[in-house]
């Protein structure tokens, strides 16, 4: 049985570490080969391993797709049980004092991984390197311990949809979602500015899309 020895990112491609060396953003500027980032001490299966890259299969990220990581991220053992989900206050505590960090399509992590490259040789900016920075989902999936859904289009069918805002409600339309903290704030990770706190009825104006309210707690149900 082997399990993640830290935190540990999945590829959508077996050669990712050419890519990255390579420079791995699009036109759009957005690194669409990592998938996510697997928390410490989940179990993973391995597949296949050539020269050191694993395929694996990973029950915490359920994807149609083989995915890829490498071998220094993994060990022999167990899995250990999933961290409970935090309360609101918790929830929402962390989110007010949550870092300013960049958007990362398929990042949900607040530290850097160290993927032994060569960075100072490496033609593009540190935030790709060392896979550095934050999405939307990925926001909201860390300061749960890992209790949501890690995209937007899961977290468009969960929870229970509601009419007003409660601390810790979710603002979701396709491709985005926002946390709504109280008082009139929320907080999201968007592509232009990163992590960012803002007025919701400021907010609310820039969404073209539909969107709808999501509750999820248990005790945003139980002060209902």
């Amino acid at each position: 049985m082997f399990r993640t020895a830290a935190f540990t990112p999945l590829f959508n491609i077996p050669n990712f570490i050419q890519c990255l060396e390579d420079g791995p953003v699009d036109e759009t500027f957005h690194m669409r080969i990592l998938e996510t980032i697997v928390f410490p001490k989940r179990e993973i299966v391995i597949c296949s391993q050539i020269k050191g890259v694993c395929q694996v299969y990973c029950s915490d990220y359920l994807s149609p797709s083989p995915l890829y990581t490498l071998a220094l991220f993994l060990e022999i053992g167990f899995a250990e049980e999933k961290a409970p989900m935090p309360s609101l206050t918790k929830i929402i505590q962390r989110l007010k004092n949550f870092p300013k960090m960049p958007y990362l399509l398929g990042g949900n992590i607040t530290q850097k991984i160290n993927l032994g490259l060569p960075l100072e040789s490496i033609p593009f900016t540190m935030r790709n390197a060392s896979l550095y920075g934050i999405d939307c989902s990925g926001l909201l999936y860390f300061v749960t311990n890992g209790h949501t859904p890690r995209n937007t289009k899961e977290l468009m069918e969960f929870g229970e949809k509601v009419e007003d805002l409660c601390p810790l409600d979710l603002i979701v339309f396709k491709g985005h979602v926002l946390i709504y903290l109280g008082d009139g704030l929320v907080i999201e990770s968007r592509e232009i500015d990163g992590v960012i706190i803002s007025n919701w009825d400021r907010r609310r104006k820039l969404i073209t899309k539909p969107y709808h309210f999501i509750r999820f707690h248990p005790e945003a149900f139980a002060e209902r």
